[in-house]
């Protein structure tokens, strides 16, 4: 048994310090229950250039709103839905949230829904029935139910590569005053 990692992407500095602390905290208390009996600990950790997820670990960007780092996947068919709270490539193991909130359970909940179709790979239609933290509709109090963990534990230990390009793209882009990700653009 070792650590399972779950790890956040905001290399523009979406979330406040506070809501970053807090958001990781949620995230843990969210995925506890999947990965109980099969890791000795798990920890939300934060991902840069140097420290990014392999084998079965997870990856999930939060994205200033009306921005996607998942829309420069390679064969991403369609654009992301920037209306919605995140969006997934579920071939392609990229997820993103939009953060349009500061509740971190809220933050946290979108980003379990989201690696729900990154782990189970699984559409809309496919995933929305399954009710709890799969529903089609997120809110704060929207329940992790049995079934949600149970699908979640399955593939837990699974290795599904998630796509981490987007982690170099965003740091530089960050720094690149002509990059639509340079704090400066952002589409307000």
């Amino acid at each position: 048994m070792w650590t399972y990692r779950i790890f956040i992407a905001d290399l523009l500095e979406v979330l406040t310090a506070e809501l970053a602390r807090s958001l990781r905290l949620q995230l843990e208390r969210l995925f506890a229950p999947c990965t109980a009996g099969r890791f000795q600990h798990h920890a939300a950790c934060f991902a840069n250039r140097s420290v990014k997820p392999f084998g079965h670990e997870m990856l999930v960007y939060f994205m200033p709103p009306n921005l996607s780092i998942v829309k420069n996947v390679p064969n991403m068919i369609g654009s992301p839905n920037l209306g919605a709270d995140g969006t997934t490539a579920p071939n392609a193991g990229a997820s993103e949230v939009y953060v349009k909130s500061d509740h971190p359970l809220f933050l946290a909940k979108i980003a379990f829904h989201e690696l729900m179709h990154n782990r189970l790979k699984l559409s809309n239609a496919e995933l929305h029935g399954q009710g709890g933290l799969a529903s089609a509709s997120i809110q704060a109090n929207t329940p992790l139910t049995p079934a949600n963990i149970q699908s979640m534990a399955k593939v837990i230990a699974d290795p599904i590569t998630q796509w981490t390009e987007g982690i170099d793209i965003l740091a530089s882009g960050a720094l690149d005053s002509s990059s639509e990700y340079h704090r400066a653009n952002w589409p307000r």
